[in-house]
């Protein structure tokens, strides 16, 4: 089978995690369907059990909760990351989070099932898995200490360094929720900045 340049691009990806050898790959890549979601749709639901981890090929997710009346940004998947309410799809409990595309946006998903049947196939199978798993922890706790230790324009100027396209690429009253600030906020931290 002939690769197309999705399953290109999630080969390049988890190259760079770990080189699979021929074997696991075509495994690995077999177990992926596609699918497209338009601007605005949502791929999870709070409520639903999410049962697919999805790669980003192109596009933008936006994961958020409901909390008291308010939509809370929690996170922003874009192209090369893996989207998936977590908790939900290790437990088969429902999931409190939404999972929406900002943008059209194409993923490559794999089931629980299928992932689990990968995992059982080969020990670098099990491997490429807890790498997955360590890169998504390691970006939540990022995310705790940028909340709990920084102040928010210390965050939003390292956001601006190290996630520079989310600024032009989200609105600005969603990236206020992300950084746990009033959109007003930010207005005023980007003043600020602007004038030194």
């Amino acid at each position: 089978m002939e690769p197309d340049p999705a399953h290109e691009q999630l080969r390049c990806f988890t190259d760079q995690l770990l080189k699979l050898n021929e074997v696991d790959w075509v495994r690995f890549r077999d177990s992926f369907r596609p699918i497209q979601l338009a601007k605005g749709e949502h791929w999870l639901h709070a409520g639903d059990v999410c049962g697919h981890v999805g790669f980003v090929v192109s596009g933008l997710i936006h994961a958020y909760y409901i909390a008291h009346g308010e939509q809370v940004t929690q996170e922003f998947y874009l192209e090369n990351t893996y989207a998936t309410s977590y908790v939900s799809f290790l437990t088969g409990q429902p999931s409190q989070r939404y999972l929406q595309a900002l943008e059209d946006t194409h993923l490559l998903i794999l089931s629980r099932e299928d992932l689990y049947r990968f995992y059982s196939g080969s020990q670098d199978a099990e491997r490429l898995g807890r790498l997955i798993a360590e890169g998504a922890f390691m970006r939540f706790d990022y995310r705790s200490q940028q909340l709990l230790l920084k102040a928010p324009e210390q965050r939003y100027r390292d956001l601006l360094k190290d996630r520079r396209n989310l600024i032009q690429r989200v609105p600005q009253k969603l990236i206020a929720s992300y950084l746990g600030i009033k959109p007003e906020s930010l207005s005023r931290i980007r003043k600020r900045i602007a004038h030194r």
